[in-house]
C-alpha cells in the first residue's frame, strides 16, 4: 500500500467525507433557495394527483387553450407527493440524495475523491429542487449500465421509458446511446437503440413529447433572454473539471482524435453554447475520469515523486478547492437562516389570493409567475417559466411579454384584450413608473422588490 504525504492525501480524502460534504451542499442549496419554477411544478403535481393530465394550459389566461405538453409530469407528481408528506425539508432531502447518488454511482470506485467535490461545486448553481436532478441521475445510471455487463444493456429501454416521463433531458440519453452505437456498431445495440427511442414515446402525450423538446431546442431567442441558456457563462470550476477530463482522456487514449471525439467533448461544446448543459457535462466528465482512474493501474510512486516537484502548487490547489467547498457550505447555511420564500413577493401573493384583482386579470413579471401559480392559485397569471418558447395564435407569448414593457400602445391593446387590471412587476423600473404616471395605484408598494399596481376604476 503506497503511503501518501499529508498534502497529497487532500486529494484522496475518505469517501464518506466527500459524499457527506456533497450531500450537505446539495441539501442546504435545496432548502435555502426556491427555484422560480418550483411553484408551477408543485401546483402541476397536485393537479395531476387530483384530476389527471390536462390537455391544455391550466395556469394562465393568455394561453388557456394552448396544448400544454409537460415532459416533467412524473417528476412533478413525485415532488407534490413528497411535499405533501414532509414539506420543503423532505423535498430538499430527497433531491440532495438524488444528486449525491448520481455522483456516487459514477465515482464510487475512484480513489481521487476530490473530483466529487469539484463536480458538486460546479453543479451547485443548477442544483436544489429542480427537475434536471432526474436527468443527472438517469445519465449516471445510463453510463453505469453501459459499463456493466452486456446483459444489463437490455435495461436501457426501460430506463429511457422512465426518463422520458421524468424530464425532457432524456434526449441526452438518446444521444449517448446513438454515440455508443456509432462508436461500436452492432445489431444488438441497434435493436436496443430502436426500442429505447420507441420507449420514450410511452408517455401521456405519445410521440408528441418531442414537440416541446424540438420547440425549445430550436428557439434561438432563449440564448439572449434566459440566463441559463446563455453562451460562455460557465464557472471556473467547470472549466477546471473539463481541463482535467481532457488531460486524463488524452493520456488514457494517447490520441488527440479519440479525445476530440469522446462524448464529453460534445458536451463541452454544448456547455459553451448554453450553460444549462453544465450538470450533464459534469456527471459525464466525473464518470469518465473515475473510469480512467480505475481502468489504468496508476504508478503511484512515480506520480508522488513527480508531484513532489510542484508540492506548493498541489497544496494550494487542494486547499482552494476544500476551502471553497467550505465557504459554499457556510454561505448556503447562512441562506437557510433566511426563509427561502422571503425572496419572493409573499404579500402580493396573499393579496391576490384574497381577490384584490378578481374582477380582471394580472400582468406579472416572468420570474414570479411560477411562484404566484403556487401561492395565489385563484389568480391566473400572464406568463411563467414554462412559456418562453410557446406560440399561441401565431405569436410567441414571450415576445408579447417584452413588448408590453417597451410599447405603450401595444400595452394598452393587450391590457384591453385580456382585461388586465393589475400588474405584479419589479418596483423600481421605468415600466412601473409609467404605469403609476398613467393612473395605476399601488396596492402593495414593495414586497421583495416587487410592486402590485392596480388600474384606476
Amino acid at each position: 500500500m503506497t503511503k501518501f504525504p499529508w498534502w497529497l492525501r487532500l486529494y484522496i480524502l475518505p469517501a464518506w467525507f466527500m459524499y457527506g460534504t456533497a450531500f450537505a451542499l446539495f441539501f442546504v442549496c435545496g432548502l435555502g433557495i426556491i427555484d422560480p419554477d418550483f411553484g408551477w411544478h408543485l401546483a402541476s403535481g397536485r393537479y395531476y394527483w387530483a384530476h389527471g393530465i390536462p390537455t391544455h394550459d391550466i395556469f394562465t389566461f393568455s394561453a388557456q387553450h394552448f396544448l400544454w405538453i409537460n415532459h416533467e409530469w412524473l417528476s412533478d407528481m413525485v415532488l407534490a407527493a413528497m411535499y405533501h408528506l414532509g414539506g420543503h425539508v423532505l423535498v430538499a432531502l430527497l433531491y440532495a440524495a438524488i444528486w449525491t447518488l448520481a455522483f456516487w454511482l459514477v465515482a464510487r470506485r475512484c480513489r481521487l475523491s476530490i473530483i466529487v467535490l469539484v463536480g458538486a461545486i460546479a453543479c451547485l448553481p443548477f442544483a436544489g429542487v429542480r427537475a434536471i436532478t432526474w436527468t443527472v441521475l438517469c445519465a449516471a445510471v445510463l453510463y453505469e449500465l453501459f459499463r456493466a455487463s452486456r446483459r444489463t444493456h437490455w435495461l436501457i429501454p426501460f430506463l429511457m421509458l422512465v426518463w422520458a416521463n421524468l424530464h425532457g433531458g432524456f434526449i441526452i440519453g438518446l444521444a449517448y446511446i446513438a454515440y455508443r452505437l456509432i462508436a461500436r456498431p452492432s445489431w444488438r445495440l441497434a435493436v436496443i437503440t430502436a426500442v429505447s427511442v420507441f420507449a420514450t414515446t410511452v408517455t401521456p402525450y405519445g410521440a408528441a413529447i418531442y414537440v416541446e423538446i424540438i420547440r425549445t431546442l430550436g428557439d434561438r431567442s432563449l440564448y439572449g433572454r434566459i440566463s441559463e441558456w446563455q453562451s460562455l457563462a460557465f464557472s471556473i470550476e467547470v472549466a477546471l473539471l473539463a481541463a482535467v477530463w481532457a488531460t486524463c482522456r488524452y493520456f488514457y487514449t494517447r490520441s488527440v482524435w479519440r479525445t476530440a471525439f469522446a462524448f464529453p467533448m460534445f458536451l463541452i461544446i454544448g456547455t459553451v453554447m448554453s450553460v444549462r448543459n453544465v450538470p450533464i457535462l459534469v456527471i459525464f466528465a466525473v464518470a469518465d475520469i473515475a473510469h480512467m482512474m480505475v481502468a489504468v493501474p496508476l504508478p503511484w510512486v512515480r506520480i508522488r515523486e513527480r508531484l513532489q516537484a510542484i508540492r506548493p502548487l498541489m497544496i494550494a490547489l487542494a486547499l482552494i478547492v476544500v476551502s471553497f467547498g467550505g465557504y459554499l457550505l457556510w454561505r448556503d447555511f447562512m441562506l437557510v437562516r433566511v426563509a427561502a420564500e422571503s425572496r419572493y413577493p409573499r404579500e402580493i401573493a396573499q393579496s391576490l389570493q384574497t381577490g384584490v384583482c378578481s374582477h380582471g386579470n394580472l400582468y406579472n413579471d416572468y420570474n414570479i409567475g411560477g411562484y404566484l401559480i403556487w401561492r395565489a392559485p385563484r389568480q391566473k397569471v400572464y406568463i411563467d417559466g414554462r412559456m418562453p418558447s410557446w406560440q399561441y395564435g401565431g405569436v410567441k407569448i414571450m415576445d408579447n411579454y417584452y413588448r408590453v414593457v417597451r410599447d405603450a400602445s401595444f400595452r394598452q391593446r393587450e391590457f384591453a384584450r385580456f382585461h388586465i387590471v393589475c400588474a405584479a412587476i419589479p418596483a423600481d423600473t421605468a415600466f412601473a413608473k409609467e404605469l403609476r404616471q398613467s393612473g395605476w395605484k399601488p396596492v402593495i408598494a414593495n414586497s421583495a422588490e416587487f410592486t402590485l399596481l392596480k388600474a384606476s376604476e
